[in-house]
């Protein structure tokens, strides 16, 4: 094999040696993956946000006992809403779940009708207490 044929060496080794990094592109690169993880974490915050607002109340708890004018139980049937329940022997009543804000109790008992504004709250268990029903405050 004739010399002329064989790979040419060449006395400048700086082609194969990597270039130096350049000072201006790699602070553009950095300022590109740092503004890339703000957006990023600007775009987290707001998806939190339109999450939270966009989340349905939670529903309520309501209880309370009914009695009349002399302080005793009285029984009967109670509706918040779409929903009813007994009041026992004990005059005493519970929902477990309602819709929060102001909702009126219908009462029904034997001796009449009561209607009674009750204010739900979202996430809490309001107790009414005793609910007198006076025999003149009846619903007609």
């Amino acid at each position: 094999m004739p010399l002329e044929d064989s790979p040419k060496v060449t006395a400048d080794a700086s082609e194969l040696l990597p270039a130096a990094p350049d000072p201006a592109a790699r602070r553009r690169r950095l300022r590109m993956l740092t503004g890339g993880i703000v957006a990023l974490c600007l775009l987290l915050v707001l998806y939190n946000i339109y999450q939270a607002l966009n989340r349905p109340p939670a529903p309520g708890g309501l209880e309370g006992c009914l009695v009349n004018l002399a302080g005793g139980a009285v029984s009967g049937t109670v509706r918040a809403g779409e929903q009813t329940t007994a009041a026992g022997t004990d005059g005493c009543f519970f929902f477990a779940a309602l819709p929060p804000g102001l909702t009126p109790l219908k009462i029904e008992t034997t001796a009449g009708s009561w209607v009674r504004p009750a204010e739900i709250r979202s996430g809490q268990a309001v107790s009414l207490g005793q609910v007198l029903l006076d025999p003149t405050e009846k619903t007609p």
